[in-house]
This record gives C-alpha cells, structure tokens and sequence, in this order.
C-alpha cells in the first residue's frame, strides 16, 4: 500500500512537471501571447457545417493533461 502511495505521487508530480514544461515561452511572456493574439484572430471560426459535408470528416475533442480542450476536424 505505501509503495503504490509513493508510486502514484510521485507519477502525479512528473506529469504536472511536463505539462508546465510546455508552457515556457519561447520569445518572451508579453511578445509570444501578443503574436499569438495576432494569430487567432486574423483566423476564422470554426464552421461546423462544414463537418457535416462529407462522411469521412467528423468534428474532434481532445483534452491535454494541462487541462485544455483542442477542437478540430478529423479525417477518417
């Protein structure tokens, strides 16, 4: 029982370190989210009719160990 405590910690804090790991800005905190801020929003919103066009593309969610949900089309 205490081997298995000291396992599933220890597993807890390695997964939380990589997910934070990821999170490291590359160009710096204010100019990476201001670059990305430009991005969004220069793209478009999602349409979802567009999924429903063809039977080989279907509407996708996954959610990452940080917590957030990537939405997009998946082909089949």
């Amino acid at each position: 029982m205490r081997v298995s405590t000291i396992i599933l910690l220890s597993l807890l804090v390695v997964g939380h370190a990589v997910a934070d790991d990821r999170e490291k800005t590359v160009c710096g905190f204010i100019q990476e989210r201001f670059q990305f801020w430009l991005w969004s929003s220069a793209a478009p919103e999602p349409d979802n009719d567009r999924a429903s066009i063809s039977p080989l593309i279907e509407l996708e969610e996954f959610a990452t160990s940080d917590g957030k949900v990537l939405r997009g089309y998946k082909y089949v």
